[in-house]
This record gives C-alpha cells, sequence and structure tokens, in this order.
C-alpha cells in the first residue's frame, strides 16, 4: 500500500524558538513566548500586497480537504514519543474535541488502528520525524487522502524530545482535519502584511491565496473557500514569525490550542459536505487593506451592544432573490438585496434608508412576486409596517392598537396571496396575534396559546396539503431557556395547539429562536448556543408533535446576535440564515445559505488547475 501524505506548503517561513516539523515535514516551525498570545514581530520591509510571483507559477488554490468520514479522525502514534510528547498531542487532540462541538479525535486502542479498524477505513498515523515530501500524492490538499488505510504525518525532529508543542500539534491536527493555513485566505490583505525583503527576490514566491470555488449555481454568489469566519490572528492554523505579520500585532505562542474560532471553522467545513455555505461577511468594500465595514451609512452601524446586536431579517420574493432588513443605531430600518440581472447574481446592493423611528429588530414577509412587507416596533411600543408594491416603498402605517404595547420584536409571515399574519410578546409576556386579509384587513390583537416567553417570536406559515399552516417558535421562560414550539394547522390561524417543547437543548440568555419553511412537510429552527455556535434542528413529515423534531445540529459561526432565517421554496428550496459577527469590534451582518448542494468537490484542485481570483 502507497502512503498518502496529509499537508500544504507554500514554501518556507522564518520563524523563532520551539522547534517540530509541520505536517508536511518539510519546514521547521518555531515560536519563542510562553503565553497564548505574543506580540508579533516587526516586519520587515513590509507590503500590504505582494506583486513579486514567479513567472508562470499559479497564485490560487482551492483550501481545504477531505472530510473524515462521520467526523471522526481516529489516529496512532509511531514509535519513538516520549511520554511528554505523547500527552502533548493527547491534550491538543482533546482540546480539538471541545473546540469542535459534535466531531472527535480518537486515538486507537494500542495505537493499532488496523486492528481497531480494519484495513478498509482510514486512519491518521503520526510519526516522530518524517521525509521532506512536499505536498504528497494529495496535490496540496488537507485531510485524509482517497485511499484507505493510514495517512501519514509527522509531529517532531527525530531524536528530540519535549519540542512538541501544544501549538505544533494543535495545528499539525488541525491540517489533518482539513484545515488550511489562516494566512492563505482569499482575504489575508485585510489583515496582514508580508515581508518584501523575505518572500521577494531569486527563486523565492510569496504564500498564495484561497481561491474561490465554482459558481455551480450562476443565481448565487462564489465563496472562497478555505475562508471560515472572522481572520483570527490567534488560531493555531496561524504561524509565528517576522515575514507574515499581522496587523492586529498579536500571534498564538507554543502553548496555543484551538480557538472558538477554529472550532467554528471546521464546524463550518464540515457542514459543507450536507451542503452549507460557510458564513459570508456582507460588508462593504472600502478599502482593501482593511477589514470589510459593516456601517450600514456614514455613522450608522447595527443597532445593540457586543454580544446583543439587533437581529437581521430576510425576505424573498421567489428564489433567487433576497433582502436582508436590519436596525440601525439611528432608529431606521436598511435593506440590501441580492442583485440577480439575467439570473446571474452580480452583487449586493448597498444599504438603502427606509427611514423610521424603531426601537427592536424587524421582521418581512412576502406574498406575491413584487411584493414584500416590514414590520418593527415604533418608539410608541406599536407594531408598524411598509410595503413594496408595484415597485415602489409605500408609506410606513400602523397597524391595530395594542393594548400594554409590544414588549418584544414582531414577527411577520404569510402562507399565500392576501394574508399577513404578525406575532409579538405582549402583556403578561403572552403570544399576540393580529391577522391581515384583503377582505378584512387587519384585525384586533389576540392572545394565542397558554404559555409565556422571553424575546422575540419567530413565524413560518405555508400551503400544507392545501391548507393554511402557521408555525411559531419562542424562548421560554425557564432557566436556562429552552425553544417552546405552537401551531396552527387547520387553515384558519386562529386555533392553536402548544405550547410543545422542543428537546433540551438550551439557547443563549437573551437570545431568541427562528423558524423557516420552505413548504409542505418541512420545518427549519435555529438558535444560537451558550457558546455563540449556530445549530439547526429540523422536521420532517406531519409536524403535529415534538417527537417528530431532530436532534440538534451544530453549525458552526460565531454569532454575536439572534439568528435570523428564512427559507424558498419555488423552484428551488434554499434556507438563509443570518446574523452579526463582529470584525476586530466592527459588526456587521453576515449571511449563510444552504442551497441543497454537495459543496466538497470546492475544496479540490483538479491536476495542473489553476483556478482564477
Amino acid at each position: 500500500m502507497g502512503k498518502w501524505y496529509i499537508g500544504i506548503a507554500w514554501g518556507a517561513s522564518t520563524l523563532v524558538a520551539c522547534s517540530s516539523h509541520d505536517l508536511i515535514g518539510s519546514k521547521t516551525e518555531r515560536v519563542d513566548a510562553a503565553a497564548q498570545e505574543v506580540t508579533a514581530p516587526a516586519c520587515n520591509q513590509p507590503q500590504a500586497v505582494l506583486s513579486c510571483w514567479l513567472p508562470g507559477t499559479c497564485h490560487y488554490s482551492n483550501c481545504g480537504g477531505w472530510g473524515w468520514p462521520g467526523g471522526v479522525m481516529h489516529f496512532e502514534l509511531g514509535a519513538g514519543f516520549s511520554f511528554q510528547d505523547r500527552m502533548t498531542i493527547l491534550n491538543a487532540a482533546a482540546a480539538w474535541n471541545q473546540a469542535i462541538n459534535g466531531f472527535s479525535l480518537s486515538e486507537c486502542v494500542n495505537d493499532d488502528c488496523l486492528s481497531q479498524l480494519g484495513s478498509g477505513q482510514r486512519w491518521y498515523h503520526i510519526d516522530l520525524s518524517g521525509p521532506a515530501y512536499p505536498c504528497g500524492v494529495d496535490s496540496g490538499i488537507s485531510g485524509p487522502g482517497s485511499a484507505t488505510g493510514p495517512q501519514y504525518g509527522s509531529m517532531g525532529p527525530s531524536g528530540v524530545t519535549g519540542l512538541i508543542t501544544n501549538w505544533v500539534a494543535s495545528h499539525n491536527f488541525g491540517h489533518a482535519l482539513g484545515m488550511p493555513h489562516t494566512f492563505i485566505r482569499n482575504d489575508r490583505d485585510r489583515y496582514v502584511t508580508m515581508s518584501s525583503s523575505y518572500f521577494c527576490g531569486p527563486n523565492k514566491q510569496p504564500p498564495g491565496y484561497c481561491a474561490y470555488a465554482p459558481q455551480d449555481v450562476p443565481q448565487d454568489p462564489r465563496f472562497a473557500t478555505g475562508q471560515f469566519g472572522v481572520y483570527d490572528e490567534l488560531s493555531v492554523m496561524n504561524y509565528i514569525s517576522n515575514d507574515i505579520c499581522e496587523n492586529a500585532g498579536i500571534e498564538p505562542d507554543c502553548d496555543a490550542l484551538p480557538t472558538a474560532a477554529d472550532g467554528s471553522g471546521m464546524l463550518e467545513f464540515y457542514r459543507s459536505y450536507s451542503g452549507w455555505v460557510p458564513f459570508q461577511n456582507l460588508g462593504a468594500d472600502v478599502d482593501p487593506s482593511q477589514p470589510l465595514s459593516g456601517a450600514l451609512a456614514p455613522g450608522v452601524t447595527v443597532a445593540g451592544s457586543s454580544g446583543d446586536w439587533s437581529t437581521p431579517a430576510a425576505s424573498s420574493w421567489g428564489w433567487p432573490l433576497l433582502d436582508i432588513f436590519v436596525l440601525g443605531t439611528d432608529g431606521h430600518i436598511y435593506d440590501k438585496y441580492k442583485s440577480v440581472p439575467n439570473s446571474v447574481f452580480a452583487g449586493w446592493s448597498s444599504w438603502v434608508d427606509l427611514g423610521g423611528t424603531f426601537t427592536t429588530a424587524p421582521s418581512a414577509t412576502s406574498w406575491a412576486y413584487g411584493r414584500t412587507d416590514v414590520v418593527a416596533v415604533g418608539t410608541d411600543q406599536q407594531v408598524h409596517i411598509r410595503t413594496y408594491a408595484n415597485g415602489q416603498w409605500y408609506p410606513w402605517a400602523s397597524l391595530p392598537y395594542l393594548a400594554g404595547g409590544a414588549l418584544s420584536a414582531p414577527a411577520i409571515t404569510t402562507w399565500g396571496w392576501g394574508r399577513l399574519d404578525v406575532f409579538v410578546r405582549g402583556t403578561g409576556n403572552q403570544l399576540y396575534q393580529s391577522t391581515f386579509t384583503t377582505s378584512t384587513g387587519w384585525q384586533a390583537w389576540a392572545q394565542r396559546g397558554n404559555g409565556t416567553f422571553t424575546g422575540n417570536p419567530s413565524a413560518a406559515a405555508g400551503m400544507w396539503s392545501g391548507v393554511g399552516r402557521i408555525d411559531v417558535v419562542v424562548a421560554g421562560a425557564d432557566n436556562p431557556p429552552t425553544m417552546w414550539w405552537i401551531f396552527s394547522n387547520d387553515g384558519t390561524g386562529y386555533n392553536w395547539i402548544g405550547y410543545n417543547k422542543l428537546g433540551t437543548g438550551t439557547i443563549w440568555p437573551g437570545s431568541s429562536p427562528a423558524i423557516a419553511s420552505w413548504g409542505s412537510g418541512r420545518l427549519d429552527v435555529f438558535f444560537r448556543s451558550g457558546n455563540s455556535t449556530l445549530w439547526q434542528q429540523a422536521c420532517v413529515g406531519s409536524c403535529t408533535a415534538a417527537s417528530a423534531w431532530t436532534g440538534y445540529f451544530a453549525l458552526g459561526g460565531i454569532l454575536k446576535s439572534s439568528p435570523g432565517a428564512h427559507a424558498t421554496s419555488n423552484y428551488k428550496q434554499e434556507i438563509d440564515v443570518l446574523g452579526i459577527n463582529e470584525d476586530h469590534q466592527q459588526p456587521g451582518v453576515w449571511w449563510k445559505y444552504w442551497p441543497d448542494t454537495d459543496l466538497r468537490n470546492h475544496y479540490v484542485n483538479p491536476p495542473g488547475y489553476c483556478p482564477p481570483p
């Protein structure tokens, strides 16, 4: 059986103090401090963007690798490791397990994976030292190769004990799991400067960039491979060197273990196998050497505070169109939309100011092509609505008066033409509903169900087997809060069943869940957990009992707000999830979507293929 080597190589890098071979075995990585975070060394003749590429070289490569089946990577240690080094490696494996919800690095019994797993399985074999092979058989990708049996890597220089550090072991495990280096992200020039004196010169070239994935669906944007969440200078996939210099002035050190961003990125990479595109920052490109701007207008950002930003909302007339709405610090509602002329994605619009004076997050829905309805709560604690129809936005209008006022952001939904349903938390922390039809207009608010809750309700509606149905989810008043679900499925929207408790998963205190449905027989709920990870729970079928719901499914991401969700169901099923994240202290809207496509092959470059930027 041939050997399948694991790793990514982008030339040598000048590194200083704790030694170990990189996973590819082709260079030595060193760091020089004992804290989790160190000050980055000064760059020698830094340059924002290097252009000294060797003729004919490929600047771009699809970054990422093959995932391990079931999210479990079995590994074994070869001969020669000291007790200290063995404990360091096992500590790094345990740290990755803690960082990645639902995944596992598992050492084989007696370091004999063949006996435990059989020859038809894959496992990671770690040697103390290895040959100085380049990118190996995998053509530069990381993760397991396509063959069964051992996938080889190394973690230490031969004959030297105690130089395998937490960072070295964590870094190499990251490669084995499928992660590329941080500094080859497509957006790296916004966060690092490069040493021209080191990378430019005879027979030298800079590290390349992660390429954008192929555009399978022309109506959706391409995404950058190897790019998961905010650029994290403290990632264990980063280097400590004086030729790749972080603008933030910080780096990991020898004791570094996987960060929350590392765990989130690994989750997003593995969830791409089930079709989820990693979170994309929808900020504006105002300076190629700075992070994308999350500003909604000059001097206006997303309303809220760090960790508790206002929740964005989404609506669509039908795939591939999408509008995103969010509350600004000036109290106005802002709208951003996908531009898809001639069914080809052309980009996102700038933020459009819809005015108003509001105190809560918005909610939006559409009952027909060319129509959108947006609701939010004003300073008067009443719900107001603005409608886009006939090619224009109409003025804000008020819904019926709610005695005691709205105590939460509203939720709006529709099951078809001429009908709107709005929900809000009102007096006694009860759920209240107001319905609009073209024949009756807006009806008075009415209490629904018999339970109390916190946060904001979320609603989804549709025609299920020809009958109108509405589903609402809320965060319970229990501590810690869990999700509760109430529904009406008799075609009236007035008779309600529930509340039903959705499992035992807990929601971030003060956060709220979101629900979406692309049509009959499918519901999806999303919520933020205690570590800010996005989770999903689904129901397939008649969905009339809590037992019909699946377990929880971690999607990754680091959310600094409650999620918003939307699903389209015309001729293509797609789910859109939104949230606020902070890119180096800048809050902005991030978007994640499920286009019903297996994305795993997007991370592999065919032989001799250089993807365009």
